[in-house]
């Protein structure tokens, strides 16, 4: 089955390194509901990888292998008969089962025996999955070599990789919650083939994969051969994934009628498999309860950390994070050198902004396993965070050399060089990512945003265009290319984008406070209002801006004053409460020249104080004009334009005044 959970695949691959909010990243597969029905009536038992002898606290327990799930399983039904403690089901953290998000709970710690093993567990709990008592997954075994072996229909751990591989097809096993392959397809790209011992069906074909194979086979359902990663395989089930999201790269996923027509050896530490064909008889299925299990050999460990492992993840993304704090403590006492469980921790902190811890546990995952490309990756993007650009890089470089996901690392090395100001080196990162993954909606969207600074903005609208056909539920291509056409003065088509925007993310301050300025640019006073109320109110502590705009809108309409002075007499001494004084009436002219004078002495970059006269006198203007001194506003205005940036939104809203006071002259 291919179960995963809120963060699954393994989390920062796709992370909040730049350009505020405007990507994140969790990819979900799942699968048709006609799919649902359809393992819902398979045979309960049939074709399963079964652990022999196991109990939970201390019942008898039917107890199945699935490679095809990130974390260990007990059903509901079957908890309550043994005994085992739970909290109600939640839907704040569901189990993601191909359509179906099923709400789970976490167990209380509990007895557990398998393969002779005596172990301490805690599951996550569901409702579903009634044809077994419980699964472990493959995080809980994949510190084993182990040999699925579909002659003798066992699944049992090797001392080590054996010398004489030959006639062995080799493949690399992808760093992933589940067990996935990656192999090289014949036009020289990457494929995964994912290893789900979970389902009882054979060879699951990508959509597209299916359009290449069904044609010339319309009326099997079985093959006589199939072939994939060098792997022939005999009468084997062939048929079309039905899940709506899924890797690019994905392949197909290979199922129990699949696995037991052959040998599979997964050394999960080496990064390595290797897999053969078999010849020999395969029983038919059957309804029989035992007809068609495996069996898991007594040798196979289980780690007994990878249970609080699963805890951890789910107390820290249920908002427990001193109990997860607990559970990565102790996993790390029972497997002190367990580079996974580091870097998991490590994950989670950085996902909830704690860098420098985050990159305490990286540090170490890296001492313990240093080729692992993922935990370059994320200590990448810690470094970034904090600061590190040259050791971001060089992270990043690190990682290209062993990771299977170029086009990601590339994305992020170019996020790295815009911050570190190499537009060259950040564009051309771009570009590789986008040959190398031509639906990279991130990469596009990240050189939309570096062509929008470095002055091209065709190109840009071109960027975020794509990404609207690729995926038209992509928000951040609107509010990119809004802003785009907002600094080309494509006001009305900036206000369709951001309206789209605010339509998706109705809760982000930022794209009513664009709409606002665009409706001000156009005279539309009455419009920009109603978002600059929006603004503020979605703002909250970081809205100081908006509210002295919207403060001069309302007088430039007549209204009343209302509160201002008194909320500006609680903002924080500093430049934003010098223009709140001012427009509250709280200051004078003079006095505020003086705040301005006294801002430019204790600034040491001369474009901010550029920045900072064209917003004082763009304000004195509108203060000139509220006052009906034209020629003061218009003064003001010209000086404002004079002193700021062409593409900044006080020179822009200077000049659209200066158009409207030109205007009404003319009249």
């Amino acid at each position: 089955m291919r179960i995963t959970f809120v963060h699954d695949p393994p989390r920062g691959l796709i992370s909040s390194v730049s350009l505020g909010d405007f990507w994140r990243n969790w990819f979900f597969r799942c699968a048709g509901v006609a799919a649902i029905l359809l393992l819902a009536g398979c045979a309960s038992q049939n074709r399963r990888v079964v652990f022999p002898e196991a109990t939970v606290n201390g019942h008898s327990a039917h107890l199945i292998l699935d490679t095809g799930s990130s974390s260990a399983v007990l059903v509901a039904t079957s908890a309550y008969s043994f005994g085992v403690n739970y909290p109600p089901l939640t839907s704040e953290y569901p189990i993601h089962w191909f359509d179906v998000d099923i709400p789970s709970a976490l167990s209380d710690s509990v007895p557990l025996t398998v393969g002779g093993q005596k172990l301490v567990a805690r599951f996550i709990i569901s409702d579903h999955f009634r044809w077994t008592d419980s699964f472990l997954g493959w995080p809980n075994v994949r510190d084993n070599i182990l040999l699925f072996d579909g002659a003798q229909r066992t699944v049992r751990a090797l001392p080590a990789l054996p010398a004489d591989l030959a006639g062995w097809q080799k493949l690399k096993v992808r760093s992933d919650s589940v067990l996935t392959l990656e192999t090289t397809l014949p036009d020289g790209k990457t494929g995964a083939i994912e290893v789900d011992s979970g389902s009882p069906f054979g060879v699951i074909l990508s959509p597209a994969c299916w359009e290449k194979w069904r044609p010339d086979h319309l009326f099997e359902k079985v093959t006589d051969t199939f072939t994939i990663a060098g792997v022939t395989l005999t009468d084997v089930p062939v048929s079309k994934a039905k899940w709506t999201k899924m890797d690019d790269d994905f392949i197909c996923t290979w199922g129990m009628e699949a696995l037991e027509r052959m040998e599979l050896i997964v050394d999960n530490h080496e990064a390595v498999a290797y897999a053969r064909a078999g010849s020999w008889p395969v029983p038919p299925a059957t309804d029989a309860a035992t007809s068609g299990n495996w069996t898991v050999a007594d040798n196979v460990k289980v780690s007994p950390a990878s249970f609080y492992l699963f805890a951890a993840n789910y107390e820290w993304d249920t908002k427990h994070p001193d109990l997860a704090k607990a559970d990565f403590a102790e996993a790390l006492t029972l497997e002190p050198d367990n580079a996974d469980i580091w870097g998991e921790r490590g994950g989670l902190r950085q996902q909830h902004g704690d860098y420098a811890e985050a990159l305490v546990d990286f540090n170490r995952a890296l001492e313990l396993d240093p080729t692992h490309a993922d935990w370059l990756l994320y200590r990448g993007i810690v470094k970034d965070h904090l600061g590190d650009y040259p050791g971001a890089i060089a992270d990043f470089n690190q990682a290209l050399v062993y990771t299977t996901n170029r086009a990601n690392v590339l994305f992020l090395r170019g996020i790295t060089l815009m911050h570190q100001d190499d537009p060259a080196g950040a564009s051309a990162d771009f570009d590789q990512a986008i040959a190398l993954n031509p639906k990279n909606t991130n990469a596009y969207l990240a050189r939309a945003a570096l062509k929008q600074k470095t002055g091209d903005a065709d190109g840009a609208i071109a960027d975020t265009t794509r990404i609207i056909e690729l995926n038209p539920d992509q928000p951040d291509a609107y509010i990119v290319r809004g802003m785009v056409e907002w600094d080309q003065d494509d006001y009305r088509h900036a206000i369709v984008d951001l309206s789209q925007f605010i339509k998706m993310k109705p809760t982000e301050a930022i794209g009513y406070d664009l709409r606002a300025s665009a409706h001000q640019m156009l005279g539309e006073f009455t419009l920009a209002l109603a978002d600059y109320d929006q603004a503020v109110a979605l703002a909250k502590d970081d809205n100081n801006y908006a509210q002295v705009l919207r403060q001069l809108l309302r007088l430039r309409q007549g209204r009343a004053p209302g509160d201002f002075a008194q909320t500006v007499a609680g903002w924080k001494d500093g430049w934003d409460k010098s223009l709140g004084l001012f427009v509250a009436g709280k200051l004078n002219e003079a006095a505020f020249l003086e705040a301005l004078k006294a801002k430019a002495a204790e600034t040491t970059d001369p474009k901010k104080v550029k920045y900072q006269r064209s917003t004082a006198f763009y304000i004195i203007g509108m203060m000139r004009l509220i006052e009906k001194d034209l020629s003061g506003a218009r003064e003001a205005f010209e000086i404002a334009m004079a002193a700021g940036n062409k593409g900044g939104t006080d020179y822009k809203l200077a000049h659209a005044e200066l158009a409207r006071l030109d205007g009404a002259q003319a009249k």
